[in-house]
């Protein structure tokens, strides 16, 4: 994932999470093999997983992070709880899309708004629930 464009870090963090979920539109079943296979699977498993997969993007949404505030444009979080809730919500919209699509009335994950739903997403992460200030 590439995270070293000039843009604005809200931008890359919309950039990486597309990135992610883009993977998971292409490769709609590995979202759900997360589940199936990682969370419940034995220690090796979960430990090549990691290796192949976790930390480059973990790793690439954590320079993010870093890179927030000392622009100016995050606060200071718990780096690795804001990491681990980014990750979650492109990991469980991709495995749950079927679930999203019907309770919640959103569009399936599909390569044509992967952009659209991670500009939302990241939306959300980066401006929270609080009213804004006037």
């Amino acid at each position: 994932i590439a995270t070293g464009s000039d843009a604005p870090v809200e931008e890359r963090l919309v950039q990486v999470m597309a990135a992610l979920l883009r993977g998971f539109a292409e490769e709609p079943y590995v979202p759900r093999l997360l589940f199936e296979q990682v969370v419940f699977a034995e220690d090796d498993v979960i430990d090549r997983f990691a290796e192949h997969f976790g930390h480059e993007h973990l790793d690439a949404i954590r320079r993010l992070l870093e890179d927030g505030p000392s622009q100016g444009r995050f606060r200071r979080v718990d780096l690795e709880m804001a990491v681990a809730a980014i990750g979650g919500v492109c990991i469980f919209f991709a495995a749950a899309s079927p679930l999203v699509q019907r309770l919640m009335n959103l569009d399936p994950l599909t390569a044509d708004n992967v952009d659209d739903i991670a500009r939302r997403a990241a939306d959300l992460l980066t401006h929270g629930l609080a009213a804004a200030k006037p």
